[in-house]
């Protein structure tokens, strides 16, 4: 799997995008790096990390990724991140 999204603010530079691939080495999801960027006007933050995507209950459908996160501020820590998404 490959996912791309984004998303960026027209009164500002502001926006945020992530990149993941993944391979579906053992059922019923996707494994792989992702990639992850924020800023704003004075702010930048670049996430590094593993992903778990597309891990299916009935209508919804997980997804969890954590790492290394580092930002322009000079700070950097672990970063976890879930999501959930209704299909139906």
């Amino acid at each position: 799997m490959i996912a791309l999204d984004g998303s960026i603010a027209s009164i500002e530079l502001i926006g945020s995008a992530r990149a993941a691939i993944g391979w579906r080495i053992v059922e019923p999801f996707f494994v792989g790096p992702e990639a992850q960027a924020f800023w704003c006007t004075d702010y930048r933050q670049l996430r590094f990390g593993a992903h778990v995507t597309g891990y299916r209950i009935d209508a919804l459908e997980w997804s969890a990724a954590g790492a290394w996160a580092a930002d322009s501020f000079g700070r950097g820590g672990l970063y976890l991140r879930l999501g959930v998404n209704a299909r139906y």
